[in-house]
């Protein structure tokens, strides 16, 4: 796979995960901000939290099609705002 392959590729991943960290941010900011008086420990696992709900949210919202039809993995990123 080439480089550009690669990008479009990875591109609507990261749209979908920006999107969904978009959806949940209400929720989240006030936790994220807090962490900064958590010791490592607190924050590893406040970190890890927030990346699984970063991926039940773009699960619970279909954000992702795996199936290209073509044989190839694809991914589209979801819509919802």
């Amino acid at each position: 796979m080439t480089r550009e392959q690669q990008i479009a590729h990875w591109a609507p991943i990261v749209t979908t995960v920006f999107r969904a960290e978009d959806n949940i941010k209400a929720e989240w900011l006030p936790r994220l901000q807090e962490a900064k008086h958590l010791d490592e420990p607190q924050k590893e696992a406040l970190a890890d939290e927030y990346v699984r709900a970063i991926a039940a949210e773009i699960i619970d919202h279909c954000g992702m099609a795996f199936d290209g039809g073509d044989g190839e993995n694809e991914i589209e990123p979801y819509n919802e705002l």
